[in-house]
């Protein structure tokens, strides 16, 4: 439907990525800090049961990794999408609605 409204190849393959892009970026926005946190109260209270010092460390490196492979696979998924969606003619989109 974008090629409908007038978007040119590019601006479909952008609009894509960049759609893709936000999703994971909200997704990761919620999970990373929910994820921190039950791991945080997991780990506190086990160790609370073993008797060892109930230190909880969050790796800043691998907490940054994920959020860049995240992105990096959600690019990669849409790039099929994205580029069927701008290789599809205008007038045969409407007449498939």
């Amino acid at each position: 439907m974008l090629r409908v409204l007038g978007f040119t190849r590019r601006q479909a393959l952008t609009t894509v990525a960049w759609l893709a892009a936000v999703l994971v970026m909200a997704a990761l926005a919620v999970a990373v800090p929910v994820g921190i946190a039950a791991g945080r109260l997991s780990w506190l209270g086990f160790a609370d049961k073993l008797g060892v010092a109930p230190l909880a460390v969050v790796p800043a490196a691998a907490t940054v990794a994920v959020v860049g492979i995240s992105l990096a696979v959600a690019q990669l998924t849409a790039a099929v999408p994205a580029w069927r969606a701008a290789r599809v003619s205008p007038a045969i989109a409407l007449r498939a609605e």
